[in-house]
Parts: structure tokens; sequence; C-alpha cells
């Protein structure tokens, strides 16, 4: 499990997701954002690996950020 730390400058419904190295997401979860850092625990037990979080925010606007687990 780790813990995704997200700066918005707006309030409303995002989307955090985990797509592994395949291209398959294997977590998503529907978030309520506030202006500020925001703060969301994944507590999914993911096998080591490569794999990419995506941030979507109330405007459709996405981030995505690559990670690895060991």
């Amino acid at each position: 499990s780790f813990t995704a730390l997200i700066s918005n400058q707006h309030q409303g419904n995002g989307m955090i997701s985990v797509i592994d190295a395949f291209g398959k997401e294997v977590y998503h979860q529907e978030i309520e954002i506030s202006p500020g850092l925001n703060s969301f625990s994944i507590s999914e037990d993911l096998p080591a690996g490569l794999y990419c979080i995506r941030y979507t925010d109330p405007f459709n606007i996405s981030q995505t950020l690559k990670f690895t687990t060991r």
C-alpha cells in the first residue's frame, strides 16, 4: 500500500487509476478533492513491477506518473 499526494486548485470529483506495465487497470478509485494538498491511501497489494498512476481532475485533465514496487 502507498499514499498518493495530489496538489489541486479546484474542488470536485476526480479519479485515481493504477495501470500495470501491460496497460491493465489494476486499481480505480473515485475521489473527492478540495483546493490544496490532498492525501489518498491506496491499499492495493501490488506485485513487484512497473506501474503508472493516473490522476484525473474535475475538469477531466489527467496527469500520469510512473513508479515501481519491490
